[in-house]
């Protein structure tokens, strides 16, 4: 049953692919005739984290000792509901600091489960999540998938409407794409650069890009995907301009360089975020997190060079 704040709203999935009518609205509803209660992500838990009908509704809910489940931003209903001290919870990153505010303990896993509360991050922790409320409800899941396997999830995912092996597949084939253009890039760069310390500071990011292709690669393997059936999104990234420029600059060859860098990490970081938060696939988003940290560790530390780079030109 689909509780909302009236009937006469139509609720639309993130990417407007379903769309569905409440059943019901919160405050006719009783918690006794309810098993659990799942809460959404994205922006609909910011709307109900002011509705105190629903904020009374999953207070209840907890009080009775009924399941609750929540993804996403969904712990902000939580949060309103005053019921995380001391409980073990995750959430979407952008309300961490939210959630350990609130008295919560922050774990940042796919799946956290503290008695009757379970939380789950985002969409690629959809399929563990699911899974997990229908294994507490013990409601049957798809006996002729194997659990344990990474490739179970994502099966169940596409079972359930989430990413198809295509999409997956396009996305890994695009970061893939991404990552050995910035590789070509940082090792243009560091030809170019004159400083010794910071050529092997580029040399060393430039071993955790290869790494991370090499991950990438192996992954896309696995789906043994033909290319022509991709979507064509690889777009490609041109640092061409990126040298020209490096020549008219009124700054120092290594500072202008540095300064390009941090552009260019940034906005592969920035993809990578943006393609990670469109999968239900949960070990291709969590290679895209490993890849992602290593990007803004690199971002950092190049960012720290370029600022000490720019005092040294200042003095």
């Amino acid at each position: 049953m689909v509780l909302g704040s009236q009937l006469t709203q139509k609720y639309e999935g993130k990417h407007r692919k379903i769309s569905i009518e409440p059943d019901g609205i919160v405050s006719e509803a009783r918690v006794e005739d309810f098993d659990a209660v799942l809460i959404s992500g994205g922006i609909a838990a910011e709307r109900m984290r002011i509705d105190i009908a629903a904020v009374q509704f999953v207070q209840t809910a907890l009080n009775q000792n009924h399941l609750v489940a929540a993804i996403g931003h969904g712990p902000q209903v939580l949060i309103e509901a005053d019921v995380l001290k001391g409980r073990d919870v995750t959430g979407a990153r952008a309300i961490r600091k939210d959630l350990q505010n609130a008295g919560a303990n922050y774990i940042d896993e796919p799946l956290v489960i503290d008695g009757i509360l379970v939380t789950a991050r985002r969409l690629g922790d959809l399929p563990i999540f699911t899974a997990a409320i229908l294994s507490r409800l013990e409601l049957p899941l798809a006996s002729s998938l194997n659990q344990e396997t990474d490739a179970a999830w994502w099966k169940l995912a596409e079972m359930w409407g989430g990413s198809s092996k295509v999409a997956i597949a396009t996305h890994l084939n695009t970061i893939l794409h991404r990552q050995t253009h910035l590789l070509e890039a940082f090792q243009r760069y560091t030809q170019k650069l004159s400083n010794s310390q910071l050529s092997s500071s580029f040399k060393v990011i430039c071993s955790t890009i290869r790494h991370h292709i090499q991950q990438l690669e192996n992954r896309f393997a696995e789906f043994q995907v033909q290319e022509s059936l991709l979507a064509d999104n690889n777009a490609e990234v041109n640092y061409s301009q990126v040298f020209a420029r490096l020549e008219r600059s009124q700054l120092s060859h290594d500072t202008e360089l540095l300064c390009q860098t941090l552009h260019s990490l940034r906005t592969e970081i920035t993809e990578v975020q943006n393609l990670s938060n469109q999968l239900t696939d949960p070990t291709t988003t969590a290679l895209f997190d490993d890849l992602e940290a290593d990007l803004v560790e690199a971002e950092q530390q190049i960012a720290a060079l370029y600022h000490m780079r720019l005092e040294i030109s200042n003095v």
